[in-house]
């Protein structure tokens, strides 16, 4: 009876029932997966993972061959690829060192195989649902501090835009007012090629008005030469006529006279008289018409152009020789009229020779009126 009582006590512990070991276990193991699924970031970048581990003990008595009971495979979650910027420092606990692991269980007498105490187990528990909320916590800081640094991005981003629209707008205006400006500089130097064409246009004007001014009186210059040597070729003609006309009137006055003074030397022959005809005749003054035969040689020789008021008398005194030749004339009394007056010395000087009076002489002095309307 006693040995079999020894070999009872030096026995391993039956393990057919559950005991409060193993439900307290369970318990933890429960807590851990509803922590861990809590905390797990469903979005399509994981976090960072951090690892926990946990030991149950479940009490069993000693037994000569003794199975090991591993500890459970520690979860490790792949650490993610680094943020494209540097995340802001987070305050992070440094995890537990590895428990070591267990050592090969020996045999020991029943009195020293105590089950872990269930204040332990409770307080192993309760470290890893904190450790389960400070890593949902550490999780949610980052989540905040990813979600401040995209806030963060798209207000850079936002004002980039905005000072990216403000610079191209400003761009855009400067654009516009150098555009403005080189239309301005461009309609400015159009109205200053038109204001010179025009110029240019009425002086064009200007020269072909003075040529055909110039043109109209050189033609009226011409046209008055013409009448004028017109007027003088008619003038020149009527003198002709006059002269000849005044010359057959002095020839019948010379054959008057001739017979005249025939009848008186008849007569003074029949009475005696000693006087001879050529003392008569050098006795007698020139003729009635020799000034108008002098007229008549001289006019058709003036050349006047001009114009003169009323009917002005310039009086010429002429000097000649025995033959007739002229050798001096000069102005007695002027007609008011120097052009007048020059145009009569002129034709003076252009007659040369004056015609002999009927008694074959000519006076060697005498004085002529000339008008220009006669």
């Amino acid at each position: 009876m006693s040995g079999q009582l020894a070999h009872d006590a030096f026995a391993p512990r039956s393990t057919d029932g559950h005991g409060p070991g193993a439900l307290l276990a369970l318990l933890v193991h429960a807590l851990l997966i509803v922590a861990i699924a809590i905390g797990v970031n469903w979005r399509s970048r994981d976090p960072e993972g951090a690892s926990a581990e946990l030991w149950a003990s479940v009490p069993q008595a000693a037994a000569p061959r003794a199975a090991e009971t591993p500890p459970p495979p520690a979860r490790t979650d792949p650490t993610p690829a680094p943020p494209p910027r540097p995340d802001p420092p987070v305050e992070r606990r440094a995890p537990p060192p590895p428990p070591e692991p267990p050592k090969r269980a020996v045999p020991e007498p029943a009195a020293r195989a105590q089950p872990k105490p269930p204040d332990a187990r409770a307080a192993d528990a309760k470290i890893a649902l904190e450790r389960a909320r400070e890593e949902k916590r550490r999780e949610e800081a980052e989540r905040a501090a990813a979600a401040k640094r995209a806030a963060l991005e798209r207000e850079d981003k936002r004002r980039e835009d905005a000072e990216h629209r403000r610079a191209a707008e400003r761009e855009k205006q400067r654009e516009q007012q150098r555009l403005a400006q080189q239309r301005e500089r461009e309609q400015a130097a159009e109205r200053e090629r038109e204001r010179a064409e025009q110029q240019k246009q009425a002086q064009r004007e200007r020269a072909e008005q003075l040529k055909a001014e110039q043109r109209k009186a050189e033609q009226q210059k011409r046209l008055a030469a013409e009448q004028a040597e017109k007027k003088a070729e008619a003038e020149r003609a009527a003198a002709a006529a006059r002269a000849k006309a005044e010359e057959a009137k002095e020839a019948a006055a010379r054959e008057k006279q001739r017979a005249e003074t025939l009848a008186r030397l008849q007569q003074r022959a029949g009475n005696g008289e000693a006087d001879s005809p050529g003392t008569a005749a050098r006795s007698s003054g020139p003729s009635a018409g020799y000034a108008g035969r002098i007229k008549a040689r001289i006019k058709p020789n003036i050349v006047f152009t001009g114009d003169v008021q009323g009917n002005p008398t310039a009086s010429i005194e002429v000097r000649v020789a025995p033959d007739g030749t002229i050798v001096g004339r000069k102005l007695l009394k002027s007609s008011g009229n120097a052009a007048w007056d020059e145009a009569v010395l002129r034709a003076i000087e252009k007659t040369e020779v004056l015609p002999k009076d009927i008694d074959g002489r000519v006076p060697p002095s005498m004085s002529i009126d000339f008008r220009p309307r006669e």
